[in-house]
């Protein structure tokens, strides 16, 4: 943007000096005449104009002593409007860099004036004139009291050059002069007419500034020196007088020069401006002169006067100002964390001319320190990056200084917080050091180094130096960290994308974890990975898949018990392990014997239950990061869902062969008595007047329909139960009826196998609850199937166990019996025994025994089958709960009729064991509610929200929320404060159930809750 000021083009001379030096002689010579201030203030201003490197604008302000606020005192571009905005401002204001140099009395730069805090809200008023940076630097008199200020605003964004800040400081000293010398003139006035008091106040004035004033002979011997000057010499007047430089103790070269600019002095007339150190009582110093005539009355010079200035301090602010600088410029361009480090520690060891330099992590907790790259100035230097014990370098409060910020430490061998551990320091050569810190989070802290070889004393510039490179480095190293993190965050997430569309594309679980350790193995660095099976007793495991084992490594692991080696104690714990981060120190010989170095092992769980394990391992890399280890456990849970899918998948499959299977046994079943009546009506045509003949027939014919209408009869019973229509009475009936029902619905097929039926009725006391015809056709069942599948001739025997809570029926056979695999599936739908020999023709739908399951279920028994195999025969066990109370109760499947389909009839299963909440809600739906399924408390909160339950069943020792905590948020969703609340927990003592009631849940089961009880909790929505 260009400047609305004047803006012609710099007319760049090699003569800049000179001009600079006739400037400065024309300002002396007119404040030895006695010119107007104002008029010399303005050239001052048009001085540092023309000495500008690049076009500027210049302005003096100066300190009213009354209000102690800047008023305008020169100015020769700045428009009116401006000054008048800034004139009077408040020193202490903190507005713009004039202030804030006026009372910090020194310099401030403001290299981008819309970026700098203390322009907020004013900085229009300088860029709205084109001007982007400004300095500002003090008016010091010789008191060091601050007269003003003296500014330059510069169009660009920059801070001025070296060459600038000279002339600055030059002009700003004459400035000091001019304005101190209006002011003594102003005062002499007054006290003219009494020149002694005059003349005392001057030599006071001379006799306390801090500047140096001195004045030669033509002899360069001093004719006059203050006593500032007496001080630094650490002289007497009466040991100096008349001495030149050389006599003082001035070193020869010193001596010389300033002989030589006294010569030119005289010889010019001019003054001569120089910068020399000088070392001294007060150590070496940099000082700035100036030398001017002093003019006799016949116009000659006869002596030349001097004013000397100590400048060390703001020497060395500029020094370390630039300094900062050029390494604020250095570090902008570097992209890695070590480059931002070694770039800092460099840049710093070599402007302190230190012995060492590093950057280091501090973890307290782990005592540990991480040493990042050294910048070592000497050849030959022990380089310490990497890991140290932090407590090998002092203790506790140590420490707490050492973390504390300005901490210094003279001579490791004398301070009494290192010197017990002076040794360790001295093994890597550090005798002295000073640290600033950074805290990085809780857990780190992050020190920023400086070493010597030798004892030094550290000084409080120093330290503001060091911790000025901390505040610059350690942000951009923090940024680059979090950059690369994001970039590998998302590197590891598209390989998790692709490893899911691996895990559910891919149907062979060896080829799916070959390709997913192919796409992963690059990005983490592993060369090893191994996946075990548990076998089905859980108590050893095999190798089922793996990757760069050696054949002598496959065959040691092909078989591990459950609880030996790392997996199999990841299988036995169902925790991970990961080395060497939490392995221990056996898990870690055994892995090198692999020569495995970094592992990382997972349990692969389904429903709480261990079914295999995952492990993945590198040969090369020492450990695998805490990122890391989140990608491979997310790896392990992906892992778990593909083998659970692929389960589901076979499921699925063996089911839809099941049902094939049970559509062609349908059709053959139905068949078979549909060609006797057929051929029974066609014969009735032609009998149809022989009774005689036709009476068999219709006998046949009958007992064939009676065959069709069991079949059908037990489709649509089990049509009914799984989809919630079938309904039953129940009732307190005797055992003994029922069986007796059962036994005379089968006597004709017994008696036409010839067996023989040994029957253990109950007495009649012993009670059921239940539906008299069903638990009949149930036990039916078992007895039509006992005869059917034992050869003629065959033992069945009905028996009665009773306990006080329980009833157990069992239906025992010597037939052919069932083999040990099939009996784990033998209950489900469309399952048949695989029957050979005479009896293979026997046929069946394989739901007879669906049958049985379902209704015993609605009943709250249970059913199980025992064999020993083919040819051994085979017995089945009923098991019913005994009934707490009386009288008839209406029990309903499934959706409870079609009333319960209007809304009234939802139930919320809340509880984090997935198997538990899925069995439940099976179970709700078999029963005919409408079921919402929910894993966790928040989740439930959500559904409930949704859906407005009738009743919640909410497990309690849920992780995140608890079962209490649930209902209490339940109860406050509009809408569920008349939800019925049961819990259903392990836990049931009566503290138990107490807070269970003041989350306002109505009933406390205690898990396993029998199906009788759930359906008690069910018969409530009724009332």
């Amino acid at each position: 943007m260009s400047s609305p000021l004047a803006n012609p083009p710099r007319n760049e001379s090699p003569a800049a000096d000179g001009r600079l030096l006739v400037a400065q002689k024309e300002l002396l010579e007119r404040i030895v005449r006695g010119e107007d201030l104002g008029e010399i203030l303005e050239a001052i201003v048009a001085v540092m104009e023309d000495q500008s490197s690049t076009w500027s604008v210049s302005t003096i302000m100066r300190v009213d002593p009354e209000s102690g606020c800047l008023m305008n005192a020169a100015s020769r571009r700045l428009p009116q409007s401006y000054l008048e905005s800034v004139n009077g401002i408040a020193v202490d204001s903190g507005i713009g860099t004039c202030p804030l140099a006026a009372e910090a009395n020194k310099p401030v730069f403001s290299p981008d004036v819309e970026a700098d805090p203390h322009w907020d809200g004013y900085h229009q008023l300088v860029t709205v004139l084109g001007l982007h940076s400004v300095w500002s630097l003090p008016i010091r008199g010789n008191d060091g009291r601050v007269l003003g200020t003296i500014s330059t605003y510069f169009p660009e964004k920059r801070l001025p050059d070296e060459r600038e800040i000279r002339v600055a400081n030059l002009m700003a000293d004459t400035a000091a002069l001019v304005i101190e010398k209006t002011e003594s003139a102003e005062k002499n006035r007054i006290l003219i007419q009494e020149t002694n008091h005059r003349k005392n106040l001057y030599e006071a004035a001379v006799a306390n500034t801090p500047d140096l004033v001195y004045v030669f002979d033509l002899d360069y011997r001093f004719a006059y020196a203050n006593p500032a000057l007496l001080r630094m010499w650490g002289k007497t007047w009466e040991e100096s007088a008349g001495k030149n430089c050389l006599e003082i103790g001035y070193e020869p070269w010193h001596a010389e020069m300033h002989g030589r600019e006294i010569d030119e002095v005289v010889r010019t007339r001019e003054l001569v401006k120089g910068e020399v150190p000088f070392s001294g009582p007060l150590g070496r110093r940099i000082y700035e002169y100036i030398l001017t005539p002093v003019i006799g009355e016949d116009g000659k010079v006869i002596a030349v006067s001097g004013i000397t200035r100590d400048v060390t301090e703001r020497k060395r602010e500029e020094e370390r100002a630039v300094f900062l600088a050029g390494l604020t410029r250095r570090l902008a361009v570097l992209s890695t964390e070590r480059e931002l480090m070694w770039a800092a520690a460099e840049e710093l060891g070599s402007f302190l001319n230190a012995h060492r330099c590093y950057f280091v992590e501090c973890e307290v907790e782990e005592n540990r320190v991480r040493l990042g790259p050294n910048w070592l100035r000497d050849p030959g230097t022990a380089d310490l990056e990497g890991d140290l014990n932090l407590f090998d370098f002092g203790g506790r409060e140590w420490w707490e200084k050492y973390s504390s910020g300005n901490f210094v430490v003279r001579d490791v061998r004398e301070d009494p917080l290192t010197r017990e551990n002076a040794a360790n320091y001295l093994a890597v050569d550090i005798l002295s050091y000073a640290v600033q810190p950074y805290k990085a989070d809780e857990e780190k802290t992050v020190v920023l180094g400086v070493t010597s070889e030798k004892p030094r004393d550290w000084t409080a510039e120093e330290l503001v130096l060091i911790e000025s490179v901390m505040a610059r480095t350690w942000p951009l190293v923090e940024r680059v960290r979090a950059e690369k993190a994001l970039r590998e965050s998302g590197e590891r997430l598209r390989l998790l994308w692709e490893s899911a569309s691996i895990l559910l594309t891919t149907d062979d679980p060896q080829t799916m974890l070959q390709q997913l350790f192919d796409g992963i193995s690059g990005q983490i660095g592993a060369d090893v990975y191994f996946h075990f099976i548990v076998d089905e007793d859980g108590s050893s495991m095999s190798l089922r898949s793996h990757h760069g084992l050696t054949p002598e490594e496959q065959e040691f692991c092909r078989n591990l018990p459950v609880g030996g080696g790392v997996c199999g104690v990841i299988a036995e714990t169902c925790k991970p392990v990961t080395v060497p981060s939490a392995g221990t120190e056996q898990h870690q010989a055994l892995l090198r014997q692999f020569g495995l170095k970094a592992y990382a092992g997972y349990p692969l769980l389904k429903d709480g239950r261990v079914f295999g394990t995952l492990s993945f391992a590198s040969r090369k890399r020492e450990s695998f990061s805490p990122e890391e280890l989140e990608f491979l456990e997310t790896i392990s849970r992906y892992v778990t869902a593909a083998g659970i899918r692929l389960e589901l998948v076979d499921s699925l499959r063996a089911a839809d062969r099941k049902k094939d299977e049970f559509l062609a046994t349908l059709a053959h079943e139905l068949r078979n008595p549909l060609a006797p009546i057929r051929t029974g009506v066609e014969v009735l045509k032609q009998v149809v007047d022989q009774p005689e003949k036709a009476a068999p027939l219709i006998g046949v014919m009958e007992r064939q329909t009676a065959q069709m209408v069991r079949l059908i009869d037990d489709l649509i019973d089990v049509s009914r139960i799984t989809r919630g229509k079938l309904e039953m009475r129940a009732e307190d009936i005797a055992l003994k009826d029922v069986l007796t029902a059962a036994t005379e619905s089968v006597e004709p097929l017994l008696v036409a196998r010839g067996h023989d039926l040994e029957v253990e009725l109950p007495d009649a006391g012993v009670i059921v609850r239940g539906d008299l015809s069903r638990l009949s056709q149930v036990f039916s069942n078992l007895l039509n199937n006992a005869a059917r599948y034992t050869p003629s001739g065959g033992k069945i025997r009905l028996g009665v166990e009773v306990t006080e809570e329980t009833v157990t029926v069992s239906v025992a056979d010597n037939g052919e019996g069932i083999e040990p695999e099939m009996q784990k599936s033998i209950f489900e739908m469309f399952t048949q025994v695989k029957r050979s020999g005479y009896r293979s023709t026997e046929g069946g739908l394989g739901i007879g025994l669906t049958l049985v399951r379902l209704i015993t279920d609605l009943h709250g028994g249970s059913v199980d089958v025992r064999s020993e195999g083919s040819g051994k025969g085979s017995e089945f066990r009923i098991t019913l709960p005994r009934p707490i109370t009386r009288g008839p109760v209406a029990i309903e499947s499934g959706i409870r009729a079609e009333r319960r389909a209007s809304g009234r009839g939802k139930i919320l299963v809340v509880d984090d064991g997935v198997a538990t909440a899925d069995m439940l809600s099976l179970f709700f739906q078999l029963e005919g509610f409408e079921t919402f399924t929910a894993y966790n408390g928040a989740s439930g909160l959500e559904i409930a929200r949704e859906h407005l339950p009738d009743m919640a069943f909410i497990d309690i020792g849920m992780p995140e929320m608890d079962g209490n905590e649930t209902a209490r948020r339940l109860r406050k969703i509009p809408g569920c404060g008349t939800v019925i609340l049961v819990a259903l927990t392990g836990w049931g003592q009566e503290e138990d159930r107490r807070k269970t009631q003041e989350a306002g849940f109505k009933h406390h089961l205690v898990k396993p809750a029998a199906p009788a009880t759930l359906r008690e909790m069910l018969s409530l929505l009724d009332r």
